[in-house]
């Protein structure tokens, strides 16, 4: 059975330190007990996915993101990214996500706790920082602050406060939060291909 590390809120823990320093691989990690390369049909019956369907953003009919709310661990949701036409329902990226509401410095916070603890412990990975307007507000009032851990094998590791407008809090519904995420090297790719066009 295969190792895997598994992301929680405020902290990291790890089953095994040394394993992860040497981890090069994104699927050894897992956020609530999954993984990249699950099917999400392990954790969530068809019904729910069905139920959750109203719910998904679409990527140019290839990709699909649904968020589970429920009694998780470590998170208030958690997002899949999987094939639309793939029965199997295979996982491309995981997103463990925490809502802060109007307590932003508490995202930042609680972010830089968690970057801190992977930068020691990524020791042979390199980080970069991202702070943008977020490409789904065009009045450049939403905010994104991540932090990326990419490996060499494909992937990466995000961990990200979103900081959205009062306007698309009324508009959307959309809170503060923060999002820990692992996404594949194929989702990655489609991602830069859909965002660059």
């Amino acid at each position: 059975m295969r190792k895997k590390i598994t992301f929680i809120f405020f902290l990291i823990l790890f089953f095994n330190p040394q394993h992860l320093v040497k981890a090069n691989d994104i699927k050894e990690f897992e956020i609530e007990g999954i993984s990249i390369g699950d099917s999400t049909l392990d954790f969530f019956n068809k019904d729910e996915i069905k139920k959750e369907k109203e719910d998904e953003y679409k990527y140019k009919h290839t990709f699909a993101t649904i968020g589970f709310t429920r009694n998780f661990e470590n998170y208030e949701t958690v997002q899949i990214d999987y094939k639309i036409n793939d029965k199997n329902f295979k996982i491309y990226g995981i997103t463990g996500v925490i809502y802060f509401d109007d307590n932003f410095n508490n995202c930042l916070k609680k972010k830089n706790e968690i970057v801190s603890e992977l930068k020691t412990s990524f020791r042979n990975i390199e980080s970069r920082d991202e702070n943008k307007n977020h490409w789904a507000d065009k009045t450049g009032n939403s905010k994104t602050y991540s932090t990326y851990f990419e490996f060499k094998s494909g992937g990466y590791i995000s961990v990200s406060c979103y900081d959205w407008s009062v306007k698309k809090n009324k508009e959307k519904g959309w809170y503060d939060n923060l999002k820990v995420g692992i996404i594949s090297q194929e989702f990655q790719n489609f991602l830069v291909k859909t965002y660059e066009n």
